[in-house]
């Protein structure tokens, strides 16, 4: 008789999901605690790019959904939702996948924060 072992997660080239818009990136970085819905989406992403990310309600589902499409993000099914009864608010959260892709796209960033650091250090080109 076979048993039925689990096959592993398959591996993700997470570098092939790289560069990531500065959009995707707050995005998934507002995600990487736990499941936020929208509007906080929005307020974080804002507020972690010292403003210089606005998400429009527009934009803001136009990326959550291919961030989704791309495997990154998911709906919540287990999130709280503290509306009245009827009314339903989406939560979303990171998947594995999304959060390696955050990781990825978090070292290359300091990597070109450090190269222009050695810049102003007076460091070679």
């Amino acid at each position: 008789m076979y048993s039925c072992v689990p096959l592993p997660e398959p591996i993700v080239d997470v570098d092939a999901f790289l560069p990531l818009s500065p959009r995707e990136f707050h995005i998934l970085l507002a995600l990487a605690g736990e499941p936020q819905n929208g509007y906080q989406v929005a307020r974080i992403a804002e507020a972690n790019s010292q403003g210089s990310v606005r998400l429009s309600p527009a934009t803001q589902y136009t990326n959550l959904h291919r961030l989704v499409e791309r495997g990154l993000v998911e709906e919540a099914t287990d999130a709280i939702d503290h509306r009245p009864a009827g009314r339903r608010q989406r939560y979303w959260t990171l998947t594995p996948t999304g959060l390696a892709v955050l990781r990825a796209e978090g070292h290359r960033l300091a990597a070109d924060a450090a190269l222009v650091a050695a810049l102003d250090q007076g460091g070679a080109r």
